[in-house]
């Protein structure tokens, strides 16, 4: 089964959730991994993170303010891009998805990797679901 890691803030939860609940086609042959309160103590979230990352065949990055602030979402960013860059590639493909009307691909505070790769700004979480189903089937089309 595939693995599909979500990057997020957690006070966007409520979109990552929405974001989650959209992605139903996908349920059958990927796991959605995603951090909630079950998972390891928060000083050993980091080094859980970091390993299960290095198990994941894409990498969903929703980028607000609030992610783009936060120390364990920007070191999950350069895991996931030191392990997209890896040959062969651990991850396939990083999606990054704007989901905060107050920034845009030219914010300084995201890496510039981040900003080659297609950055998305769905309309809602609907449409984001949308976006990253085309592109996993897509890529699983070219595997």
């Amino acid at each position: 089964m595939l693995g599909i890691f979500f990057a997020y803030s957690h006070k966007d939860k409520e979109k990552l959730y929405n974001l989650i609940e959209n992605l139903n086609s996908l349920k059958n042959y990927c796991e959605l991994i995603y951090y909630q309160k079950t998972l390891p103590e928060k000083n050993k979230k980091e080094d859980f993170f970091l390993k299960l990352l290095s198990e994941i065949d894409f990498f969903v990055v929703l980028l607000s303010d609030s992610s783009l602030e936060s120390k364990y979402v920007q070191r999950e960013i350069s895991e996931a891009i030191r392990l997209c860059q890896c040959k062969p590639g651990n991850i396939k493909k990083i999606f990054p998805l704007i989901i905060d009307d107050t920034i845009d691909s030219s914010d300084l505070r995201i890496h510039e990797y981040i900003k080659q790769q297609n950055v998305f700004r769905p309309t809602s979480m609907k449409s984001a679901a949308k976006i990253i189903e085309e592109e996993v089937i897509h890529e699983l089309s070219n595997m």
